[in-house]
């Protein structure tokens, strides 16, 4: 398990809680860091001073402590980010409760601002939470009201399915571009080794940016048959297996051979490896 540094409001000992992802968090400390796969994110109660009444702000921190349990440490942060910034668009600080006319203002708020809309999906759950454990702060009507807010999300898989010149995939023609571009550059010297062994894996194997990250040298596997041709194959961890680490579990992917040398140039040192 990974332990988390934390700054202690006091010395005494506590017990401790710990998400799916094996993240040991100290509930009473002021300061929670989570330790991700690519990046490490802090909960710093301090920055709930202001906005929110202390005691309301020690009964927020008890339920995400006591919802730890359930969820990875990327949870925990994004439902105390969400929950900070909602709690800045009330209009009398610091806000005492979670009570209806919160939870409403919230609403009208996510009604034109995408941003707010996504807040208020990502906090219900941990609200909802709150309120069932018994713990102070959350009023029943509040929690009644954020139970029945149809909340609208954006629809997933729209800029695929109708090929969204923005935000959709790239055409077969930018990808003639790209590869144009990607093999010119790579003769005359303005793409380097690494970049262009980089942007082929994405091309190739349409992975996650930090799937593409976690590859180690000795992931790429090389079998050489008599005549001295070369099979390539690259292991790939996966990714979001709930509660499991990283390179917890891979997928053998085969690379065609100029993907495959790409990535052998890339490496500082030749690995291969008899299957």
């Amino acid at each position: 398990m990974t332990s988390v540094q934390a700054v202690r409001p006091n010395n005494g000992s506590v017990s401790t809680v710990s998400t799916v992802d094996g993240i040991v968090i100290d509930p009473l400390a002021d300061i929670w860091i989570l330790p991700g796969r690519s990046s490490t994110r802090t909960i710093d109660f301090s920055k709930l001073n202001g906005l929110a009444a202390s005691w309301l702000c020690d009964a927020f921190r008890n339920a995400l402590a006591q919802g730890a349990a359930r969820v990875v440490g990327s949870t925990l942060f994004n439902w105390f980010d969400a929950f900070r910034h909602l709690l800045a668009l009330g209009v009398k600080f610091p806000v005492m409760r979670v009570d209806l006319s919160l939870v409403l203002g919230w609403r009208s708020a996510a009604e034109v601002d995408i941003r707010t809309r996504r807040r208020l999906h990502v906090v219900r759950p941990i609200i909802k939470r709150w309120h069932a454990l018994g713990l102070p702060g959350v009023e029943g009507e509040a929690a009644k009201a954020l139970a029945t807010i149809r909340i609208k999300t954006e629809a997933k898989g729209v800029p695929v399915r109708t090929s969204d010149p923005t935000n959709g995939p790239f055409t077969d023609i930018e990808i003639q571009g790209i590869v144009s571009a990607l093999r010119n550059g790579s003769v005359v010297g303005t793409v380097t080794v690494e970049d262009y062994a980089l942007v082929w894996l994405f091309l190739a194997l349409g992975v996650r940016p930090i799937q593409i990250a976690s590859i180690k040298c000795g992931d790429l596997l090389i079998d050489e048959a008599p005549d001295g041709s070369r099979t390539y194959l690259l292991k790939v961890s996966r990714a979001k297996q709930r509660g499991a680490g990283l390179r917890s579990a891979f997928k053998t992917r085969a690379l065609v051979s100029e993907i495959g040398h790409a990535r052998r140039r890339q490496l500082s040192w030749p690995v291969e490896r008899q299957l």
